[in-house]
């Protein structure tokens, strides 16, 4: 990103609203990567300054990574997460996350249902999808917790969605999918 900026300037602005309790401060609503980038080259970063309250900067912040075509569920569900865990409403995170209460259900789930490291250990796994990271934390109860944080540390040398699978198969899943039983033709007499 620095690159790019170095080379055709900074296209995009970033969000920011004035900090609350000080007239000279900025919060970055969204657009952290290129104050960063801007920062390292020297550079002023373009921004827009916007009044934002609270729940206002959550939406924008959710909506810019939707926008983001690369996020993994994995991800969606630790922003989704924090939202809560600041003090958000439920709804208030459905709207930033363009999600209904059930996705929403799914996506606090896996975010809270892993054995605490494990999803660092693995990483974001883009490949594994909704169903699979589901799966993982219906496998990880109880003594298989361990047994899964131990796959992940194993198998660090391999990508990440190698490394889920891997942690899958320790914990008996496979990545065929479960034979469907077939329909048999009834005899008639």
């Amino acid at each position: 990103l620095a690159d790019s900026i170095l080379e055709g300037g900074q296209a995009v602005p970033i969000l920011v609203r004035p900090m609350p309790g000080t007239a000279v401060r900025y919060q970055i609503a969204y657009g952290h990567r290129r104050w960063l980038a801007c920062r390292r080259l020297g550079r002023p970063v373009r921004a827009v300054v916007k009044a934002l309250a609270d729940e206002e900067l959550v939406i924008a912040q959710g909506r810019e990574n939707n926008e983001r075509r690369d996020l993994s569920f994995l991800e969606r569900a630790h922003f989704a997460a924090r939202l809560v865990e600041r003090g958000l409403s439920r709804a208030v995170v459905c709207k930033a996350l363009g999600i209904d209460k059930s996705e929403l259900a799914r996506l606090l789930s896996v975010a809270n249902g892993l054995p605490e490291g494990l999803a660092e250990l693995i990483g974001r796994a883009p490949k594994a999808g909704r169903p699979r990271w589901l799966m993982l934390v219906s496998r990880c109860e109880g003594d298989n917790a361990q047994k899964a944080i131990a796959a992940a540390k194993a198998h660090q040398t391999l990508d990440t969605d190698a490394r889920f699978k891997m942690v899958l198969d320790a914990l008996g899943e496979t990545s065929a999918k479960p034979a469907r039983p077939r329909a048999g033709r009834a005899k008639l007499p």
